[in-house]
């Protein structure tokens, strides 16, 4: 009987020892680190499958189309009034009207550029500082208050958060631009937010095609842009955006904007440049 006891208690020992506890403790962590790094795959990878495909989302083309209705001029009210006990438009020179339309469109599109990786995940408030900065020094040559980041509560719905940022203007950006020069740099700013986010978002998931679809034609409309300027980045494509890397993709779209609103500095309205974005 003490004969056979004895392999157990052998067994009973090891499982005892300090060495047993160590394996245990480093199989129970590495198990439990697979699993993580395992789940994190898998949602990210859901993610981004979802995001190419449109789906999941639970709000998703009817609330774009209804967003932009929203006129946020309650809120900003008491904010104008602040910031003209605050600020000065004495720096508004003819050079810095003349140049406001472009500078209004182009700050957008620098917020719409970096919100977009962010709401996919794709980058981090540190990747972004470049071209929120640019943002900020157009905006402080339009005398306006510099652009935020959204903060993105879910990702499956950033483009329709995106979208609800751009029309509620929650810093007063668009609502001062009316205040300093006319509606179609409102108009520019948000069509810029729009089309920047649209970019970032076709560059990385191209099969998903165009987004944010309803509020480029709203606000390409409304900031009196010919329509090819933005047709191609409401119609349905698949088709990836021109260019050998992600710069020279922006770049491509950045530029045909330059041109056009050259020529309309130097030419007046009659100018009409074609986005070969499809």
């Amino acid at each position: 009987m003490a004969e056979r006891s004895i392999p157990v208690n052998r067994r009973w020992r090891l499982t005892q020892s300090a060495l047993w506890r160590w394996i245990l403790f480093f199989a129970i962590v590495w198990s439990i680190a697979g699993a993580f790094v395992l789940l994190n795959s898998t949602v990210v990878g859901m993610v981004s499958f979802l995001s190419a495909a449109g789906l999941a989302l639970s709000n998703p083309a009817p609330p774009l189309n209804s967003v932009a209705a929203a006129k946020p001029i309650d809120h900003c009210k008491e904010a104008l009034e602040q910031w003209g006990r605050t600020h000065s438009t004495k720096n508004l020179t003819p050079e810095v009207r003349k140049y406001s339309s472009e500078f209004a469109w182009r700050m957008g599109f620098e917020v719409g550029r970096v919100a977009g990786p962010l709401a996919m995940g794709l980058s981090t408030v540190a990747d972004t500082q470049q071209y929120l900065a640019t943002a900020r020094q157009l905006a402080a040559v339009l005398q306006v208050p510099g652009p935020t980041l959204p903060k993105v509560n879910q990702s499956l719905r950033a483009t329709v958060e995106f979208a609800e940022f751009v029309e509620s203007d929650p810093r007063c950006i668009a609502a001062q631009l009316v205040q300093n020069f006319s509606p179609q740099q409102e108009q520019l700013f948000k069509f810029g937010e729009a089309l920047g986010f649209s970019t970032a978002y076709r560059i990385k998931f191209p099969e998903g095609g165009n987004r944010l679809g309803p509020l480029v034609r709203h606000h390409g409309g409304l900031a009196d842009l010919p329509q090819t300027m933005w047709i191609g980045f409401v119609q349905e494509t698949k088709a990836p955006l021109p260019g050998s890397d992600v710069n020279a993709k922006f770049n491509g779209v950045l530029q045909p904007f330059h041109e056009y609103f050259s020529c309309q500095r130097d030419n007046g309205k009659s100018c009409s440049v074609t986005v070969h974005s499809k």
